[in-house]
């Protein structure tokens, strides 16, 4: 009976799964996910068409061994973890593989945006629909599909990695269906595109003074019930980025640019990054003037810079509650004096304004 090929989608899925386990260092697997779009294209059940389950002399290996942790993997190995994992029946396998067959319905709107950013000659830096800037690889810009407004993540150089969307997808596949984080819909390895579902929202690296001190207490419990859940489920979410927070005063915070995570990030220390992050807050008085006609005679800048940091303290007491909450014991007292710290601080701030 002749063998039906498998869509490249899958394999492309197979091979990104397999290679975490596969002990396989970080460089020579970056390299095959560059390469992923040529190596899925040939790798019809043929060995010598990845580089990664070749010796080092470039002469298949089948014997089925790996050379030593962070070198090669062979054919063999990459065939038992199919059959550890059924194949498709493996949750890493399946979410990857759903995310890159979507794709095609996406890749003429993603095409008409990159043809813009081209006859720009701008990179995309004042394009209309751009949202800003997704970590330190990509932008992520507006787009309309399925009768809403989505997100699409191009990255910077255009041609993109694969690797970095693999980052991504594996996050994705940890948070589908959990509330408040991201939801991936679509990607592509050879584009290096993410396609999301659009958080609602004004990240906190633009959010305004009026729209910061509206945040209630019930939405900073959920916001740290969210960080709780993303933890458990092994998902990394980037606390030095204020922009990764999207706030929405009637759907509350949202988590944007996950990634995955080694460990799962104990109580206290999520809360400590919350309070590190809300001090990495900064509010332009003159953006907001420009943009808010209630400040444009109104307020002084002095008026104006006391009220962000009183509106900061506000937040850090806000997370001093869910401390107080939520923890006991010396990890409450440890946390409480790292907050009140930073209360202090910005009070002395404030005394200096």
């Amino acid at each position: 009976m002749q063998t039906r090929p498998k869509p490249t989608e899958v394999i492309q899925a197979q091979i990104a799964s397999f290679l975490p386990e596969s002990g396989i260092n970080t460089l020579t697997a970056m390299e095959v996910m560059k390469n992923l779009g040529q190596i899925s294209a040939q790798l019809v059940n043929d060995a010598q068409s990845h580089p990664a389950y070749k010796k080092r002399d470039g002469t298949p290996d089948h014997e089925g061994h790996v050379e030593g942790r962070g070198s090669e993997a062979t054919y063999d190995d990459f065939n038992a973890f199919l059959r550890q994992h059924s194949g498709m029946r493996y949750e890493e396998i399946a979410g990857r593989a759903e995310l890159l067959t979507a794709y095609d319905e996406f890749l003429p709107t993603v095409d008409t945006l990159k043809e813009e950013i081209v006859c720009s000659n701008k990179k995309g830096d004042e394009h209309p629909d751009l949202l800003g800037s997704s970590g330190v690889s990509a932008r992520a810009y507006r787009i309309h599909a399925r009768d809403r407004d989505m997100v699409a993540l191009l990255p910077h150089d255009i041609l993109g990695s694969g690797y970095e969307v693999d980052t991504r997808i594996a996050s994705a596949i940890r948070s589908k269906g959990a509330p408040h984080l991201v939801q991936l819909v679509a990607a592509s390895y050879e584009d290096g595109v993410i396609i999301a579902e659009l958080v609602p929202g004004d990240p906190l690296s633009h959010i305004s003074l009026k729209k910061l001190t509206a945040i209630t207490q019930d939405h900073v419990n959920e916001l740290f019930d969210t960080l709780t859940e993303a933890s458990k489920r092994l998902i990394k979410v980037d606390f030095t980025s204020t922009g990764n927070f999207i706030y929405d005063q009637t759907q509350g915070f949202g988590v944007v640019d996950l990634t995955i995570a080694e460990r799962e990030v104990q109580l206290p220390e999520l809360l400590v990054s919350m309070s590190d992050t809300i001090a990495r807050i900064y509010i332009s008085y003159q953006d907001e003037v420009r943009g808010e006609s209630e400040y444009s005679s109104s307020i002084t800048k002095r008026q104006f810079d006391c009220a962000v940091i009183q509106a900061k303290i506000d937040m850090q007491q806000k997370v001093l509650n869910v401390a107080i909450e939520r923890l006991t014991g010396p990890e409450r007292a440890i946390v409480e004096d790292y907050i009140l710290a930073r209360i202090n601080k910005a009070n002395e701030q404030m005394s200096k304004v």
